[in-house]
């Protein structure tokens, strides 16, 4: 009870704090400078580090559920190698041929993805029906923390909005700002999104590295957690930036992510129990 009191409270300063104490417009005016190197730079790659966290983690949770029954073995299988499969196809996108139109990109090399994408599903399936591959209580935690949090915070709640909001982005107002819309106005499905920020989501998707060193001296995990968080906090900046988020957009982004890990180590406190210290 204690701990959905202090989320709710949490949910409800984010309200207060984006509704009257920010300044969407003016903030934006004030930083934006889309030819900042840094800002350009996120735009590509910032997103990589957190997609990769979902990639490990769908691999370690498809190789470690041994115990489910064959009906959801299957469907553990299917739906860890499709999302994975994914993952890594949009990872190489973003890293090789961002500037292409992706439609095209698959039209002119369809036979090396095709060759690609079978590969890696028989290294996969192969890992996941290789029996002896046995991993501790605190990595099988690091991929079920990070999934949840992903599902949720990325899946349920970021990307429908984003579709459904039809907030259009700093960059493309007009020269008077005149079809400039509060977060709390939705739009509709108009083909904008920048309400919230996936990128902003995604930089805080690192967080449930920490679990990886759960058990570490005090200084270690104060490291890493800095570490995460001045991370999450340069790509939540460099959004609004370059123009692509306002300030409410990137709040709402990674508040997304950090209440969805809260709530999944709630949910896998058991096992973070049984990781000493």
């Amino acid at each position: 009870m204690k701990t959905k009191f202090l989320l709710l409270s949490a949910f409800i300063l984010l309200i207060i704090i984006s509704s009257f104490l920010l300044n969407d417009l003016e903030i934006s005016k004030s930083l934006y400078n889309p030819e900042n190197s840094f800002a350009i730079f996120i735009q590509q790659y910032g997103e990589l580090p957190g997609v990769f966290v979902l990639i490990i983690a769908i691999v370690i949770w498809g190789i470690s559920n041994k115990s489910l029954g064959r009906k959801f073995r299957l469907i553990a299988i299917i739906f860890s190698t499709i999302i994975t499969t994914s993952l890594l196809l949009y990872s190489v996108y973003i890293i090789f041929f961002y500037s292409i139109d992706p439609l095209n990109l698959i039209r002119k090399n369809n036979l090396v993805i095709i060759i690609s994408v079978s590969i890696f599903l028989l290294m996969y399936i192969y890992l996941i029906f290789k029996t002896h591959i046995n991993l501790n209580i605190k990595i099988q935690t690091f991929a079920k923390v990070s999934l949840l949090t992903g599902l949720i915070g990325y899946g349920l709640i970021i990307q429908p909005l984003k579709i459904f909001w039809g907030r259009i982005r700093f960059r493309d107002l007009d020269a008077l700002y005149s079809n400039f819309s509060l977060w709390y106005l939705p739009n509709g499905f108009n083909g904008n999104d920048s309400f919230p920020s996936g990128h902003a989501a995604m930089g805080f998707m690192l967080l449930p590295l920490v679990i990886l060193i759960w058990n570490k001296k005090l200084i270690i995990k104060s490291l890493v957690i800095s570490l995460v968080y001045m991370w999450g906090v340069l790509v939540c900046l460099s959004r609004i930036v370059i123009g692509a988020h306002y300030a409410t957009d990137v709040l709402f982004g990674f508040a997304a992510i950090i209440l969805a890990f809260i709530f999944s180590i709630i949910t896998f406190r058991k096992e973070l129990s049984g990781i000493k210290n």
